[in-house]
């Protein structure tokens, strides 16, 4: 059974203590810190700058430029100013039917995210701030599937319904939105999380 966690705060779930980690990856969360500091990132917190560290296994340069990215979002979109109950309530009324579930099991020994692409209609998108509320809403979701470290190292089960579907058939505006916006074309991994094959 999954626990939905993509409308609530995820983000109060996630602390990593030392313990969590092991003597590698605290040496690559430190090389991560240093490197960030140097060239003038923000570390969002000390969870992200773990997970971005094991998610790229150590690569400082590829996790940097990933956390960059992440940052640059952040301060586009201000989505720390978005409010959460209206985020909330746009995502579930707008793309209710599209996420079939998010989170990870009660045992938490798995993170899945699912899919009814059929569903999805980019054209209900609008204007800047509805383009907002969906970001918000695929990061909770990524929150939800990630909220532990232990949960970052598994990697995440990502499933999908696709029968009758083109994004390009939809909306060309929106696969090019998607490209440049969130550099789907470059290093799309601009929240840290890796994908695993379904067990």
């Amino acid at each position: 059974e999954l626990i939905s966690h993509c409308m609530t705060d995820c983000a109060n779930m996630q602390n990593v203590d030392n313990n969590d980690l092991s003597d590698e990856e605290k040496t690559w969360m430190n090389a991560l810190q240093a490197a960030a500091d140097e060239a003038g990132v923000q570390v969002p917190n000390k969870f992200l700058l773990a997970s971005f560290a094991i998610v790229a296994k150590g690569d400082v340069s590829k996790a940097l430029k990933r956390m960059a990215k992440w940052c640059r979002l952040q301060d586009e979109y201000k989505l720390e100013e978005i409010k959460p109950e209206e985020c909330d309530a746009w995502v579930k009324k707008t793309y209710g039917k599209v996420l079939l579930s998010t989170g990870c099991t009660r045992d938490g020994v798995r993170s899945c995210l699912g899919f009814k692409w059929s569903e999805f209609d980019p054209a209900l998108i609008t204007s800047d701030q509805e383009f907002r509320f969906w970001l918000l809403g695929a990061v909770k979701s990524f929150y939800a599937a990630t909220p532990t470290i232990s949960a970052v190292r598994r990697g995440v089960a990502c499933t999908s319904v696709l029968s009758n579907i083109s994004l390009s058939n939809v909306s060309l505006s929106y696969e090019k939105v998607m490209a440049l916006e969130l550099g789907r074309t470059d290093d799309a991994h601009w929240f840290p999380y890796r994908q695993v094959r379904v067990p």
